[in-house]
């Protein structure tokens, strides 16, 4: 048996700053992204999107935090989400665990 993920979506909240992570998985390891700010009133607006080549959602969810964590000044709010995704992915990365 195997188990494909194809989709995952990740919301980062943190005082005022919500933002959504959504990474879908392409044939050759190759992961898109797109990285939404979340509103209560109103649609969520795009504030990255991207491609990253990964072996698997744990990889490249560090990757894409590094990355979109380099768009915001050290010591805000934001970037704190996006360094802690690099050294803490927020989803166990083993299968087992589920």
């Amino acid at each position: 048996m195997s188990i494909t993920c194809v989709e995952m979506r990740i919301q980062l909240a943190a005082e005022n700053a919500r933002f959504m992570l959504t990474l879908t998985a392409d044939p050759g390891n190759v992961w898109r992204y797109n990285l939404s700010e979340a509103s209560h009133n109103a649609r969520n607006s795009r504030v990255a999107f991207g491609r990253v080549i990964a072996p698997d959602y744990c990889a490249a969810t560090r990757q894409i935090a590094n990355v979109l964590g380099q768009g915001y000044e050290p010591g805000t709010v934001e970037r704190g989400l996006f360094d802690m995704m690099v050294t803490e992915p927020p989803i166990r990365c083993s299968v087992d665990q589920f």
